[in-house]
């Protein structure tokens, strides 16, 4: 008898903790305030742009939209997140594209968005930076496909469960966004040079299918919305002329032919064996940042220029 009367009160218990969890969940997710960079663009909203700009850091801290702008009188953003992969570009897009506008995309492809894994080594889907995200439908299949299961389901049945595990990671008051809106989401860094003399990146030999899956989800999304995608490959640092060519070079070209995308690589435009303009191997110093930026500009005004 007492076990019954123990097992009903642990199940009463349950029903009650995941009935408050639930408007607990949804006051926290109205409220919800991560102290990085997507945090300012899941609030970006009702703007209209003539592009943007998404990959990793190699785009946010790489690619100056203002000076872009300046150049080709357009109106441009720069949705690029450290360490993402096109799992956290895809999520990031379709969500901005539900109440923003653009009319072209500027994506940051090579060898090292097609193998995000192994470039990061570490959390390339920063899934607790949208907590708020996964109650929406649309976004279910993007977290189930890229989170432990055991996890998925246990913030699917107790929402709450998500915000206690990344209570760290989030506040409830609002962030001071003004340089980000100031620099229109570019996070050009001026960092000194981390070694004394820069080595040859080692090259990635493959090309991993979740990370083309989603580059696919991303064409496939802009197709749909209208939108013309630019390849871009931003600088990545080479003792000689001949290293910047790859297996990952040989597809990107084929995938640019079979869907008619223009690419712009670096390579003929930036000084990438000279590493006064490099921070690391494959990020650029602010120096570096503003005149690839001002190059890159230069082969985008037939694109851009209004």
């Amino acid at each position: 008898m007492a076990i019954k009367k123990f097992i009903i009160r642990f199940f009463v218990f349950l029903l009650l903790v995941v009935a408050i969890s639930y408007p607990i969940s949804f006051y926290i997710s109205t409220h919800f305030h991560t102290f990085n960079k997507q945090s300012w663009i899941l609030k970006l909203e009702n703007n209209t742009y003539d592009y943007a700009i998404i990959g990793s850091s190699r785009a946010t801290n790489m690619i100056d939209v203002n000076i872009i702008d300046s150049i080709c009188n357009s109106e441009g953003i720069n949705l690029g997140t450290s360490g993402s992969s096109y799992v956290e570009n895809y999520l990031i897009l379709n969500h901005f594209l539900e109440t923003n506008t653009i009319r072209k995309l500027l994506l940051n492809i090579d060898e090292f968005s097609l193998n995000a894994g192994e470039s990061v080594r570490g959390y390339s889907f920063h899934y607790y930076e949208f907590l708020p995200l996964f109650s929406k439908v649309q976004y279910k299949k993007i977290y189930k496909d890229n989170m432990p299961k055991w996890k998925y389901y246990l913030w699917d049945i107790l929402p709450i469960s998500k915000y206690i595990e990344y209570n760290n990671n989030f506040n409830l008051s609002s962030q001071d966004y003004g340089l980000l809106n100031q620099n229109k989401g570019s996070e050009l860094r001026n960092d000194k040079l981390e070694m004394n003399e820069l080595a040859y990146k080692k090259r990635h030999t493959i090309i991993n299918t979740k990370d083309v899956k989603y580059l696919n989800l991303i064409l496939k999304l802009c197709s749909d919305k209208k939108i013309e995608v630019i390849f871009i490959t931003t600088p990545i640092f080479s003792k000689t002329k001949q290293e910047n060519s790859n297996n990952a070079h040989q597809y990107i070209d084929s995938l640019a032919k079979s869907q008619h995308i223009s690419w712009y690589t670096f390579n003929d435009v930036f000084d990438y064996t000279n590493k006064i303009y490099f921070k690391n191997e494959t990020h650029t110093n602010i120096e570096g940042s503003k005149l690839y930026s001002k190059a890159l500009a230069t082969q985008l005004i037939p694109q851009l220029k209004k």
